[in-house]
């Protein structure tokens, strides 16, 4: 599964320091990139290792259904809700109680977005990403699947839901605090622009009359999850 992204990546500088402040994004750049395919292969694992445990249980047991969830959403993986979803799509129980409520993390009123998501990721035999998408908020959101099998059938699978702000402010917070501007699209989309400079999302540098304040900027390469 490949997580497309961009990212651009500025900071204010003087004419004289563009050379080596472009030298220091470049660097930044590929950690930003190598952080984020980790982060979202380390969560991918997690809840597939979580879809493993419960697919060899005899029976189900609701209380430690719900410790479960609980101990993988206090982990700090961003994961605001999880499901458990049967081979036909229906949500079949999900934690916490509260994610089905209006403007919930599983508000009713996005399952159709959610449903065709999951229409692709139930395709798959291996934990996998979905694209993100956008919710009637305007948020962003994007789910992990890892499928569950019993006697060699697919009987459903496990899927966490991810807000893409959350994460990315994970992964950027420490460039943001060195005083950055960070900017992450998914094709045309704005994923997160946040840190101190302003501008448009270009690479070099960005215009201005000689002498003055300037930003450079550089962009990463599309992002593939490990495996894919």
């Amino acid at each position: 599964m490949v997580v497309a992204a961009t990212i651009a990546v500025y900071r204010t500088l003087d004419d004289q320091q563009g050379f080596e402040v472009n030298r220091t994004i470049v660097a930044e750049v590929s950690h930003f990139e190598s952080e984020m395919t980790l982060k979202i292969f380390q969560r991918t694992q997690l809840l597939d290792r979580m879809a493993r445990r419960w697919e060899t249980r005899a029976s189900f047991d609701s209380t430690e259904w719900v410790k479960d969830c609980q101990q993988l959403m206090l982990e700090n993986v961003q994961v605001r809700a999880i499901a458990w979803v049967g081979a036909d799509l229906a949500t079949v129980r999900f934690e916490p109680s509260s994610a089905r409520l209006t403007w919930g993390v599983l508000d009713p009123q996005d399952d159709g977005v959610r449903r065709e998501q999951l229409e692709y990721l139930m395709t798959r035999t291996e934990a996998t990403v979905s694209p993100s998408f956008p919710l009637a908020t305007a948020r962003r959101e994007l789910l992990i699947y890892a499928p569950m099998f019993a006697n060699g059938q697919k009987i459903g699978g496990l899927v966490g839901v991810v807000r893409v702000r959350d994460l990315l402010d994970t992964i950027l917070s420490t460039a943001i605090a060195r005083g950055y501007t960070v900017a992450v699209y998914e094709g045309p989309f704005l994923d997160l622009r946040s840190g101190v400079a302003g501008g448009r999302r270009r690479g070099g540098l960005v215009g201005g009359r000689p002498g003055a304040r300037r930003r450079a900027g550089m962009e990463a390469h599309d992002l593939a999850e490990p495996g894919a």
